[in-house]
């Protein structure tokens, strides 16, 4: 099945993941100039797209910056990350997601389409009433690939949880590196995306990862896509990501096209026991 339709224009990438925990460094050196992208990459539909074998409908609404900020459309950053995760889908098939940022939800609802077993979507309080309507607008599509649970939830990233019992995961057997298990309601997968365009939103955000992943027994695995529009955000989230996590890998794949400036991560925290 088609996934996502054309693209507006073609880079080829070969299929690579790099280890990036002792390669941050150079990955900023290439970066030595504000970079952005005018437009659409992706192409985005809001009156549906095929994806993972279904149809899905997320729509968005024309932001107010004034009054709004940017959460109420689909950024490229949230095609990419789909996208990863539809050609990667045991990231998240039969996992606990939470996703951070979500906007319209297009991520979160397609975490649900590719199989995960719950997903909670958060962000600001006025991005929730759109949330939700594209949430009802996929339920079939959800439940059907055997995701349980979606439920849209207000989170600030200036006000992180200290209680994960808030999310309402239920509580599952884990198995850990060192053999043991242990039982925990916690996500299994937090995703991130396209949500550091400005400088101030790299710290709250980061905080509220760390935050939410220490309460964890196990560390989730924190996926971030991300699109460079500055150098000053550019810096500051590899300075970020060098001191909170211990695992940082870049994923770059030819399974999809992507422009020099976005970029996905996938990170652990610090000091946590991992699956």
């Amino acid at each position: 099945a088609p996934k996502f339709g054309r693209f507006l224009r073609c880079i080829v990438h070969t299929a690579k993941v790099v280890n990036t925990s002792a390669d941050l460094q150079s990955i900023e050196e290439k970066r030595q100039r504000p970079l952005a992208i005018m437009g659409r990459y992706y192409d985005y539909d809001p009156k549906g797209m095929d994806y993972c074998g279904k149809r899905i409908v997320v729509k968005e609404i024309c932001n107010k910056l004034s009054e709004d900020g940017t959460g109420l459309n689909v950024w490229d950053g949230s095609v990419l990350l789909a996208k990863y995760i539809e050609s990667y889908p045991d990231k998240v098939r039969g996992k606990r997601v939470l996703e951070l940022g979500a906007g319209p939800g297009f991520v979160g609802i397609a975490a649900g389409v590719v199989g995960a077993a719950e997903v909670v979507l958060t962000d600001l309080e006025y991005t929730i009433p759109l949330m939700k309507d594209n949430v009802e607008r996929n339920v079939r599509a959800v439940q059907s690939s055997g995701c349980h649970r979606m439920e849209c939830r207000v989170l600030d990233w200036y006000k992180p949880p200290s209680d994960l019992a808030e999310f309402g995961f239920l509580a599952r057997r884990i198995s850990c590196c060192d053999g043991t298990s242990l039982i925990a309601s916690q996500p299994d997968v937090i995703l991130v995306a396209d949500c550091v365009w400005l400088e101030e939103l790299v710290s709250p955000l980061l905080h509220a990862i760390c935050i939410i992943s220490r309460q964890c027994e196990t560390a989730p695995l924190v996926i971030i896509s991300y699109q460079q529009r500055g150098r000053s955000t550019h810096d500051a989230l590899m300075s970020g990501l060098r001191a909170d996590f211990e695992i940082v890998q870049e994923v770059d794949d030819a399974c999809f096209q992507k422009p020099d400036v976005m970029f996905i991560f996938e990170c652990r925290i610090k000091g946590q026991v991992n699956k």
